[in-house]
């Protein structure tokens, strides 16, 4: 490998390495924002990371985080949170 092809490849792999780190720094401020919401909604952080990952609402998931929920005519709902 050339010296030229040392400092090519070098300066790709600093540039990936930057680029994961403000990746990492992004993915941190956004899982510091969903704590910050679910503890406004007094809802324990450590209980609600058991189902991140999941798409839908499972009926588990309602039982253990749903008092009631109240849909309107126009569509519109109101959950009252355990």
């Amino acid at each position: 490998m050339s010296r030229e092809e040392f400092l090519s490849e070098k300066k790709q792999l600093e540039e990936e390495r930057e680029r994961l780190e403000r990746s990492r720094q992004e993915l941190e401020e956004l899982i510091s924002g969903e704590k910050e919401i679910l503890l406004k909604k007094n809802i324990p952080v450590e209980q609600m990371m058991e189902h991140l990952g999941y798409e839908k609402l499972t009926e588990e998931m309602l039982k253990k985080y749903v008092a009631w929920i109240y849909v309107y005519d126009d569509g519109w709902a109101k959950i009252k949170y355990k």
